[in-house]
């Protein structure tokens, strides 16, 4: 045994652009890493959505001079599957945050293996719509 103390890695920022294969397919992949950064540090990710008043929005996540775009295919015309993607993504998105909520801030040992009920102040921060428009995540 070593008497040599262990540090833990630091935690740095970073985006990562992945292109495989697989079978005869590529496989392109992007990630986003957030994590300790300098405030002037381009590395650290950021999300916008930009809205417009003749065309659908784009979701831009950017880090460095890595950037990627959400959009639909004809900006002019929002289908039923673009509100379903969008919906999806929104899901996934509060689900990321709530996880990392949880480790971020945990109350007691295990409470980041638990899920809160839907009545608890830590309950998921949806967004409640109108009859008239339905919540995001309605």
């Amino acid at each position: 045994m070593s008497d040599q103390q262990v540090s833990a890695p630091s935690p740095q920022s970073f985006a990562m652009l992945t292109i495989s294969q697989r079978g005869l397919d590529p496989v392109v992949s992007v990630s986003f890493h957030s994590g300790q950064a300098s405030e002037s540090d381009s590395a650290q990710p950021s999300a916008e959505c930009f809205v417009y008043p003749d065309r659908a929005p784009i979701l831009a996540i950017d880090q460095g001079a890595l950037h990627a775009h959400v959009s639909v295919s004809t900006p002019e015309c929002v289908s039923a599957q673009d509100l379903d993607f969008a919906r999806e993504l929104a899901h996934a998105c509060l689900r990321y945050f709530e996880a990392l909520q949880r480790w971020h801030t945990p109350t007691e040992p295990g409470a980041r293996d638990e899920q809160p009920s839907p009545e608890s102040p830590e309950a998921p921060m949806a967004y409640q719509g109108t009859p008239d428009k339905p919540g995001l995540l309605d």
